[in-house]
């Protein structure tokens, strides 16, 4: 089988420092990373890996994800994860993220009312 690239998005049970981040940017450099915090502020790291199968480039981010955390002295524990083939990730990027505006109803046509 020919290697496909994917996108990987792990989010760890950790709250990183901006050195934190830093770490895990630097060892993960080679795979394109984008790293920051979710909303409830754990570590969300997104890299892009070479692999065959769905399963391989799953095994492949958790290692690489586990490693840089590891060098960064975080926590390692995987608390959401997201393989997606690169193409299909590119799809969704390029969807609009609101609707278009043609789309939005017309606002009902209200007047001043009081209240009496």
């Amino acid at each position: 089988m020919t290697a496909t690239a994917w996108s990987a998005r792990l989010d760890i049970e950790a709250a990183p420092t901006d050195d934190d981040v830093d770490v895990v940017l630097e060892r993960l450099a080679e795979h394109s990373p984008a790293v920051g915090t979710t909303t409830d502020g754990n570590l969300t790291v997104r890299i892009a890996v070479e692999a065959a199968t769905a399963r391989r480039a799953t095994e492949t981010a958790l290692d690489l994800v586990a490693a840089a955390t590891g060098a960064a002295g975080l926590d390692r524990t995987v608390i959401a994860l997201e393989v997606t083939r690169w193409d299909e990730f590119e799809r969704a990027l390029a969807r609009p993220i609101v609707p278009a505006t043609a789309d939005l109803a017309e606002p009902p046509d209200v007047g001043r009312t009081r209240a009496g």
